[in-house]
């Protein structure tokens, strides 16, 4: 009787051993797929990403773009285009001087930055 019990309790240790060697192989098989879910959805968005990074470098380059930059400058002041004819006299001959009516470096700055940012 004593060999009958071994052969059984082996053969119920073969048996667990099988099925959980099954149980195992299937749960490694759906881990696999909810990780090839989660890569394909992690590539998705890295492409929805890099779409919208692209559309806004195009929305910034078109904002700074010289001539949308230029007609923003005229709407906004008194800035005109010189002409080909035109004379332009100096009220002053020291080049320190800025002649009234003459917009500084810095307000024209000022000028681009608030449009760029209002563009965006």
């Amino acid at each position: 009787m004593k060999a009958s019990s071994k052969n059984s309790i082996k053969s119920m240790i073969s048996l667990v051993l099988i099925l959980s060697s099954l149980f195992a192989i299937a749960f490694l098989q759906m881990e696999e797929r909810r990780q090839t879910y989660y890569l394909l959805q992690l590539n998705k968005d890295l492409k929805k990403n890099i779409e919208t990074r692209r559309n806004l470098e195009i929305k910034r380059l078109n904002a700074l773009r010289p001539q949308k930059i230029e007609k923003e400058i005229q709407s906004r002041t008194a800035l005109n285009q010189a002409q080909s004819d035109q004379i332009i006299h100096m009220p002053s001959t020291t080049l320190n001087s800025i002649p009234s009516g003459v917009i500084s470096d810095s307000s024209l700055l000022s000028i681009k930055k608030e449009f760029v940012e209002s563009n965006l």
